[in-house]
Protein backbone atom coordinates (compact mmCIF):
# COMPACT_ATOMS: atom_id res chain seq x y z
CA UNK A 1 0.00 0.00 0.00
CA UNK A 2 1.27 3.42 -0.88
CA UNK A 3 2.00 5.41 2.26
CA UNK A 4 -0.27 8.46 2.90
CA UNK A 5 1.08 11.85 2.18
CA UNK A 6 1.58 14.31 5.03
CA UNK A 7 -1.47 16.28 3.90
CA UNK A 8 -3.67 13.20 3.87
CA UNK A 9 -2.42 12.11 7.29
CA UNK A 10 -3.46 15.48 8.74
CA UNK A 11 -6.89 15.23 7.11
CA UNK A 12 -7.39 11.72 8.47
CA UNK A 13 -6.38 12.83 11.98
CA UNK A 14 -8.88 15.68 11.87
CA UNK A 15 -11.58 13.31 10.67
CA UNK A 16 -10.94 10.80 13.46
CA UNK A 17 -10.82 13.60 16.05
CA UNK A 18 -14.19 14.93 14.89
CA UNK A 19 -15.70 11.47 15.08
CA UNK A 20 -14.48 11.01 18.65
CA UNK A 21 -15.93 14.41 19.62
CA UNK A 22 -19.31 13.47 18.14
CA UNK A 23 -19.32 10.20 20.08
CA UNK A 24 -18.51 12.03 23.32
CA UNK A 25 -21.34 14.51 22.73
CA UNK A 26 -23.79 11.67 22.06
CA UNK A 27 -22.68 9.89 25.23
CA UNK A 28 -23.07 13.12 27.25
CA UNK A 29 -26.55 13.64 25.86
CA UNK A 30 -27.47 10.06 26.69
CA UNK A 31 -26.25 10.50 30.27
CA UNK A 32 -28.11 13.78 30.62
CA UNK A 33 -31.19 12.11 29.25
CA UNK A 34 -30.98 9.39 31.87
CA UNK A 35 -30.49 11.98 34.60
CA UNK A 36 -33.40 14.01 33.32
CA UNK A 37 -35.63 10.94 33.57
CA UNK A 38 -35.39 11.12 37.37
CA UNK A 39 -38.49 13.24 37.57
CA UNK A 40 -41.36 13.25 40.02
CA UNK A 41 -43.63 11.41 37.57
CA UNK A 42 -40.97 8.72 36.85
CA UNK A 43 -40.24 8.16 40.53
CA UNK A 44 -43.96 7.98 41.27
CA UNK A 45 -44.46 5.27 38.57
CA UNK A 46 -41.58 3.24 39.97
CA UNK A 47 -42.84 3.63 43.52
CA UNK A 48 -39.65 5.41 44.55
CA UNK A 49 -39.43 8.50 46.77
CA UNK A 50 -39.10 11.71 44.78
CA UNK A 51 -35.71 13.43 45.22
CA UNK A 52 -35.96 16.96 46.64
CA UNK A 53 -33.91 19.51 48.48
CA UNK A 54 -35.28 21.23 51.56
CA UNK A 55 -34.58 24.17 53.84
CA UNK A 56 -35.73 24.68 57.39
CA UNK A 57 -38.12 27.42 58.47
CA UNK A 58 -35.99 29.95 60.35
CA UNK A 59 -36.61 32.87 62.65
CA UNK A 60 -34.77 36.09 61.86
CA UNK A 61 -34.82 39.56 60.37
CA UNK A 62 -36.14 40.33 56.90
CA UNK A 63 -35.39 43.59 55.11
CA UNK A 64 -37.71 44.52 52.28
CA UNK A 65 -37.25 47.45 49.92
CA UNK A 66 -40.24 48.55 47.86
CA UNK A 67 -39.47 50.57 44.76
CA UNK A 68 -41.76 52.42 42.39
CA UNK A 69 -41.44 55.05 39.70
CA UNK A 70 -43.38 58.25 40.15
CA UNK A 71 -43.69 61.97 39.46
CA UNK A 72 -43.43 65.16 41.47
CA UNK A 73 -46.74 67.02 41.67
CA UNK A 74 -47.78 70.27 43.31
CA UNK A 75 -49.13 70.04 46.82
CA UNK A 76 -51.92 72.46 45.88
CA UNK A 77 -53.16 74.28 42.82
CA UNK A 78 -54.33 77.77 43.78
CA UNK A 79 -56.42 80.01 41.55
CA UNK A 80 -55.48 83.61 42.41
CA UNK A 81 -58.23 86.23 42.31
CA UNK A 82 -58.48 89.96 42.95
CA UNK A 83 -60.70 91.19 45.78
CA UNK A 84 -61.23 94.58 44.15
CA UNK A 85 -61.62 96.05 40.68
CA UNK A 86 -58.74 97.86 39.06
CA UNK A 87 -56.48 98.22 36.06
CA UNK A 88 -53.51 95.82 36.08
CA UNK A 89 -50.46 98.11 36.15
CA UNK A 90 -47.71 95.54 36.91
CA UNK A 91 -47.42 91.85 36.11
CA UNK A 92 -43.82 90.69 36.62
CA UNK A 93 -44.45 86.93 36.31
CA UNK A 94 -44.76 84.55 33.37
CA UNK A 95 -45.84 80.93 33.05
CA UNK A 96 -43.12 78.69 34.46
CA UNK A 97 -41.71 81.32 36.83
CA UNK A 98 -40.93 80.29 40.39
CA UNK A 99 -42.12 82.64 43.12
CA UNK A 100 -41.44 82.80 46.84
CA UNK A 101 -44.11 83.20 49.48
CA UNK A 102 -45.01 86.92 49.55
CA UNK A 103 -43.55 87.57 46.10
CA UNK A 104 -45.43 90.05 43.89
CA UNK A 105 -47.73 88.45 41.31
CA UNK A 106 -49.41 91.58 39.98
CA UNK A 107 -50.30 95.14 41.02
CA UNK A 108 -53.46 97.11 40.29
CA UNK A 109 -53.56 100.88 39.76
CA UNK A 110 -53.84 102.18 43.35
CA UNK A 111 -55.34 105.61 42.51
CA UNK A 112 -58.96 104.76 43.35
CA UNK A 113 -58.02 102.84 46.49
CA UNK A 114 -55.75 105.66 47.69
CA UNK A 115 -58.50 108.23 47.15
CA UNK A 116 -60.90 106.08 49.13
CA UNK A 117 -58.36 105.74 51.94
CA UNK A 118 -57.80 109.53 52.12
CA UNK A 119 -61.56 110.12 52.26
CA UNK A 120 -62.06 107.51 54.97
CA UNK A 121 -59.30 109.04 57.08
CA UNK A 122 -60.89 112.51 56.82
CA UNK A 123 -64.31 111.13 57.78
CA UNK A 124 -62.82 109.32 60.76
CA UNK A 125 -61.06 112.46 61.97
CA UNK A 126 -64.28 114.46 61.65
CA UNK A 127 -66.29 111.81 63.53
CA UNK A 128 -63.74 111.73 66.37
CA UNK A 129 -63.90 115.52 66.66
CA UNK A 130 -67.71 115.57 66.73
CA UNK A 131 -67.79 112.85 69.40
CA UNK A 132 -65.33 114.77 71.55
CA UNK A 133 -67.43 117.96 71.30
CA UNK A 134 -70.68 116.16 72.11
CA UNK A 135 -69.07 114.43 75.09
CA UNK A 136 -67.77 117.78 76.35
CA UNK A 137 -71.25 119.29 75.99
CA UNK A 138 -72.83 116.39 77.90
CA UNK A 139 -70.36 116.77 80.77
CA UNK A 140 -71.19 120.51 81.04
CA UNK A 141 -74.96 119.94 81.04
CA UNK A 142 -74.68 117.26 83.75
CA UNK A 143 -72.96 119.83 85.95
CA UNK A 144 -75.71 122.34 85.35
CA UNK A 145 -78.32 119.69 86.15
CA UNK A 146 -76.69 119.05 89.53
CA UNK A 147 -76.89 122.77 90.26
CA UNK A 148 -80.60 122.76 89.28
CA UNK A 149 -80.09 125.19 86.45
CA UNK A 150 -81.47 122.96 83.63
CA UNK A 151 -84.00 120.19 83.22
CA UNK A 152 -83.33 116.46 82.79
CA UNK A 153 -84.71 116.58 79.24
CA UNK A 154 -81.78 118.68 78.06
CA UNK A 155 -79.26 116.17 79.52
CA UNK A 156 -81.01 113.19 77.95
CA UNK A 157 -80.97 114.92 74.56
CA UNK A 158 -77.24 115.49 74.89
CA UNK A 159 -76.73 111.82 75.82
CA UNK A 160 -78.51 110.74 72.62
CA UNK A 161 -76.21 113.02 70.61
CA UNK A 162 -73.17 111.31 72.15
CA UNK A 163 -74.53 107.83 71.31
CA UNK A 164 -75.19 108.90 67.73
CA UNK A 165 -71.65 110.29 67.45
CA UNK A 166 -70.23 107.04 68.81
CA UNK A 167 -72.19 105.00 66.24
CA UNK A 168 -71.06 107.29 63.45
CA UNK A 169 -67.43 106.94 64.49
CA UNK A 170 -67.76 103.13 64.62
CA UNK A 171 -69.15 103.04 61.09
CA UNK A 172 -66.47 105.39 59.81
CA UNK A 173 -63.75 103.31 61.47
CA UNK A 174 -65.07 100.20 59.69
CA UNK A 175 -64.96 102.05 56.37
CA UNK A 176 -61.41 103.16 57.16
CA UNK A 177 -60.32 99.57 57.79
CA UNK A 178 -61.93 98.49 54.52
CA UNK A 179 -60.18 101.31 52.68
CA UNK A 180 -56.84 100.22 54.14
CA UNK A 181 -57.56 96.66 53.09
CA UNK A 182 -58.50 97.75 49.56
CA UNK A 183 -55.29 99.75 49.26
CA UNK A 184 -53.25 96.71 50.33
CA UNK A 185 -55.27 94.52 47.93
CA UNK A 186 -53.90 96.43 44.95
CA UNK A 187 -50.71 94.41 45.40
CA UNK A 188 -51.45 90.68 44.97
CA UNK A 189 -48.71 88.45 46.36
CA UNK A 190 -48.09 84.70 46.39
CA UNK A 191 -49.72 83.02 49.40
CA UNK A 192 -47.11 80.22 49.16
CA UNK A 193 -43.97 79.33 47.25
CA UNK A 194 -44.70 77.78 43.88
CA UNK A 195 -44.65 77.90 40.11
CA UNK A 196 -46.92 79.89 37.80
CA UNK A 197 -48.79 77.39 35.62
CA UNK A 198 -51.38 79.62 33.95
CA UNK A 199 -52.04 83.32 33.29
CA UNK A 200 -55.68 84.25 32.75
CA UNK A 201 -55.15 88.02 32.36
CA UNK A 202 -52.39 90.31 31.15
CA UNK A 203 -50.95 93.69 31.99
CA UNK A 204 -53.17 96.64 31.02
CA UNK A 205 -56.55 94.90 31.33
CA UNK A 206 -59.12 95.58 34.03
CA UNK A 207 -59.42 93.05 36.80
CA UNK A 208 -62.88 92.37 38.17
CA UNK A 209 -63.58 91.47 41.81
CA UNK A 210 -63.23 87.72 42.40
CA UNK A 211 -62.39 86.98 38.76
CA UNK A 212 -59.54 84.52 38.07
CA UNK A 213 -56.14 86.10 37.40
CA UNK A 214 -53.62 83.23 37.37
CA UNK A 215 -52.94 79.72 38.68
CA UNK A 216 -50.15 78.98 41.16
CA UNK A 217 -48.87 75.43 41.73
CA UNK A 218 -47.70 75.27 45.35
CA UNK A 219 -44.31 73.53 45.54
CA UNK A 220 -43.33 74.09 49.17
CA UNK A 221 -43.91 71.47 50.26
CA UNK A 222 -44.05 69.36 47.10
CA UNK A 223 -45.54 65.89 46.65
CA UNK A 224 -44.21 62.76 44.94
CA UNK A 225 -46.96 60.50 43.59
CA UNK A 226 -46.52 56.83 42.68
CA UNK A 227 -48.36 53.51 42.65
CA UNK A 228 -47.76 50.33 44.64
CA UNK A 229 -49.15 46.83 44.08
CA UNK A 230 -52.33 46.21 46.03
CA UNK A 231 -50.79 43.34 48.00
CA UNK A 232 -48.22 45.77 49.42
CA UNK A 233 -50.69 48.29 50.80
CA UNK A 234 -50.30 46.76 54.24
CA UNK A 235 -46.52 47.30 54.09
CA UNK A 236 -46.78 51.10 53.91
CA UNK A 237 -48.27 53.60 56.32
CA UNK A 238 -48.72 57.35 56.58
CA UNK A 239 -45.74 59.05 58.16
CA UNK A 240 -43.31 56.37 56.94
CA UNK A 241 -39.88 57.57 55.73
CA UNK A 242 -39.19 57.46 52.00
CA UNK A 243 -36.19 58.10 49.75
CA UNK A 244 -36.55 59.55 46.26
CA UNK A 245 -33.96 59.60 43.47
CA UNK A 246 -34.80 61.99 40.65
CA UNK A 247 -33.61 61.73 37.07
CA UNK A 248 -32.96 65.47 37.10
CA UNK A 249 -30.45 65.17 39.96
CA UNK A 250 -28.36 61.99 39.47
CA UNK A 251 -26.59 60.79 42.60
CA UNK A 252 -28.75 62.81 45.00
CA UNK A 253 -31.26 61.37 47.45
CA UNK A 254 -34.26 63.38 48.64
CA UNK A 255 -36.11 62.31 51.77
CA UNK A 256 -39.70 62.73 52.77
CA UNK A 257 -42.64 61.06 54.47
CA UNK A 258 -45.74 59.29 53.17
CA UNK A 259 -48.72 61.57 53.61
CA UNK A 260 -51.56 59.85 51.78
CA UNK A 261 -52.56 56.36 50.68
CA UNK A 262 -55.60 56.69 48.46
CA UNK A 263 -58.34 54.23 49.43
CA UNK A 264 -59.23 53.13 45.89
CA UNK A 265 -57.21 50.61 43.84
CA UNK A 266 -57.14 51.14 40.06
CA UNK A 267 -59.20 48.43 38.33
CA UNK A 268 -56.81 48.09 35.38
CA UNK A 269 -53.36 48.43 36.96
CA UNK A 270 -54.28 47.03 40.41
CA UNK A 271 -52.15 49.79 41.88
CA UNK A 272 -52.90 51.99 44.88
CA UNK A 273 -51.82 55.61 44.52
CA UNK A 274 -49.52 56.88 47.27
CA UNK A 275 -48.25 60.41 47.91
CA UNK A 276 -45.15 61.46 49.81
CA UNK A 277 -44.37 64.97 51.02
CA UNK A 278 -40.94 66.56 50.57
CA UNK A 279 -39.57 69.87 51.79
CA UNK A 280 -38.61 72.17 48.91
CA UNK A 281 -37.40 75.44 50.41
CA UNK A 282 -35.20 76.41 47.46
CA UNK A 283 -37.76 75.50 44.82
CA UNK A 284 -35.35 73.20 42.94
CA UNK A 285 -37.94 70.42 42.84
CA UNK A 286 -40.58 71.12 40.20
CA UNK A 287 -43.81 69.40 39.20
CA UNK A 288 -43.35 66.87 36.41
CA UNK A 289 -39.89 65.63 37.44
CA UNK A 290 -39.73 61.83 37.41
CA UNK A 291 -37.86 59.55 39.74
CA UNK A 292 -37.77 56.38 41.83
CA UNK A 293 -39.19 56.07 45.34
CA UNK A 294 -37.89 53.45 47.76
CA UNK A 295 -39.44 52.44 51.08
CA UNK A 296 -37.57 50.21 53.51
CA UNK A 297 -39.26 47.83 55.93
CA UNK A 298 -37.80 45.45 58.49
CA UNK A 299 -39.55 42.61 60.27
CA UNK A 300 -38.43 39.87 62.63
CA UNK A 301 -40.24 36.54 62.42
CA UNK A 302 -40.45 33.24 60.58
CA UNK A 303 -38.98 33.12 57.09
CA UNK A 304 -38.52 30.65 54.24
CA UNK A 305 -36.43 30.77 51.06
CA UNK A 306 -38.21 32.66 48.31
CA UNK A 307 -37.70 29.73 45.89
CA UNK A 308 -39.95 27.55 48.06
CA UNK A 309 -42.98 29.76 47.36
CA UNK A 310 -45.50 28.55 44.77
CA UNK A 311 -48.83 29.74 43.40
CA UNK A 312 -48.42 33.23 44.83
CA UNK A 313 -51.47 35.45 44.71
CA UNK A 314 -51.67 38.69 46.64
CA UNK A 315 -50.23 37.76 50.06
CA UNK A 316 -51.23 34.07 49.97
CA UNK A 317 -49.04 31.28 48.55
CA UNK A 318 -48.34 27.55 48.84
CA UNK A 319 -45.30 25.55 49.96
CA UNK A 320 -44.50 21.87 50.34
CA UNK A 321 -43.61 20.86 53.90
CA UNK A 322 -41.83 17.51 54.45
CA UNK A 323 -43.05 15.75 57.60
CA UNK A 324 -41.21 13.25 59.82
CA UNK A 325 -42.39 10.33 57.65
CA UNK A 326 -40.87 11.83 54.52
CA UNK A 327 -44.20 12.87 53.05
CA UNK A 328 -44.67 16.19 51.23
CA UNK A 329 -47.66 18.17 52.52
CA UNK A 330 -49.03 21.03 50.48
CA UNK A 331 -49.59 24.01 52.79
CA UNK A 332 -51.16 27.40 52.26
CA UNK A 333 -49.15 30.19 53.86
CA UNK A 334 -49.72 33.88 54.45
CA UNK A 335 -46.77 35.99 53.40
CA UNK A 336 -45.40 39.17 54.92
CA UNK A 337 -42.30 41.04 53.82
CA UNK A 338 -40.22 39.80 50.90
CA UNK A 339 -36.54 40.69 51.04
CA UNK A 340 -33.56 39.19 49.25
CA UNK A 341 -33.63 35.37 49.28
CA UNK A 342 -36.28 35.13 51.99
CA UNK A 343 -40.00 35.65 52.45
CA UNK A 344 -41.62 36.32 55.81
CA UNK A 345 -44.34 33.78 56.66
CA UNK A 346 -47.07 34.98 59.00
CA UNK A 347 -49.18 31.81 59.04
CA UNK A 348 -48.96 28.21 57.82
CA UNK A 349 -45.59 26.86 58.98
CA UNK A 350 -43.68 26.44 62.24
CA UNK A 351 -40.06 27.10 63.07
CA UNK A 352 -37.80 24.15 62.20
CA UNK A 353 -40.13 22.56 59.65
CA UNK A 354 -38.62 21.61 56.30
CA UNK A 355 -39.93 23.22 53.11
CA UNK A 356 -39.10 21.95 49.63
CA UNK A 357 -36.92 24.34 47.64
CA UNK A 358 -35.77 22.12 44.74
CA UNK A 359 -37.89 19.45 43.03
CA UNK A 360 -41.35 20.80 43.87
CA UNK A 361 -42.30 21.45 40.23
CA UNK A 362 -43.93 18.03 39.69
CA UNK A 363 -44.63 17.31 43.33
CA UNK A 364 -48.13 16.47 44.57
CA UNK A 365 -49.68 16.54 48.00
CA UNK A 366 -48.83 13.38 50.03
CA UNK A 367 -45.95 12.33 47.72
CA UNK A 368 -43.14 10.39 49.40
CA UNK A 369 -39.84 12.24 49.02
CA UNK A 370 -36.13 11.57 49.45
CA UNK A 371 -34.22 14.52 50.90
CA UNK A 372 -30.86 15.37 49.41
CA UNK A 373 -28.45 18.02 50.65
CA UNK A 374 -30.11 20.72 52.71
CA UNK A 375 -30.38 24.01 50.84
CA UNK A 376 -28.74 26.99 52.51
CA UNK A 377 -29.75 30.32 50.91
CA UNK A 378 -27.42 33.27 51.37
Amino acid sequence: MKPLSRKNRIALALLLGGAVLIVLVLIARQLMGHLGETTASTARKLGDPIPVQVSRVQRGDIDEVLGAEGTLVESQSLTIQSEIAGLIREMPVQVGDSVERGGLLLALDPAVAEAGLVSAREQAASARTKLALNQKKLDRLRGLLRDGLITLDEVEKAELEVVEAQNTLANVQARLEQARHDRAATRIVAPAAGVITELVVEKGVAARPFADLLVLAVTEPIHFEFGINQEKIGAVREGQAIEIRLQAYPGRIFTGKLRLIKPVVDDKTRLAIVQAELANPGGELRPGMRGLATISNRASGLKVPAISIMSKRDNVAQVFVVDAQGMAQLREVKMGLQGGAFVEVLEGVAEGEQVVVVGQAGLQDKDKVRIGDEYAPK
